[in-house]
């Protein structure tokens, strides 16, 4: 039989204000205030990415080499916007509705080895 003890996990309370979003990689730190209207990215090159007309952050995501912004149309009419910056060089890119592989109105985004991922559609304009 086993005998249960307490064994409570080490907490580090993190700097900042916690009724923001935040992402941490390395020296940045990416954070999203509360209304989605704006997002901060903090490090060596720091910036804040607005929010879209008509939208809300919805994303925030970083990795070692990329921070990725997603804007989503409030009324989800509009397919999202997402600005990409560079971290090593503070150059942005979008990528949006008309981008090569299109957004799409909602969907899940993700970020990891220098790699972003997201929802489009394929052929014939099918959800994928």
């Amino acid at each position: 039989m086993l005998t249960p003890k307490a064994d409570p996990l080490d907490w580090t309370a993190v700097a900042g204000d916690t009724t923001q979003r935040v992402t941490r990689a390395g020296a940045w730190t990416l954070s999203v205030d509360r209304s989605g209207a704006r997002a901060i990215l903090d490090g060596p090159r720091p910036m804040t990415i607005p929010a879209a007309k008509r939208g809300r952050i919805s994303e925030a995501l970083i990795d070692e080499q990329y921070a990725v912004v997603v804007s989503q149309d409030r009324l989800e009419e509009r397919p999202s916007l997402a600005t990409v910056i560079t971290l090593a060089t503070g150059e942005s890119f979008t990528l949006d509705g008309r981008s090569d592989l299109p957004t799409s109105t909602g969907g899940t985004w993700a970020l990891g080895a220098g790699r972003v991922q997201y929802a489009t559609y394929g052929e014939a304009g099918v959800y994928c």
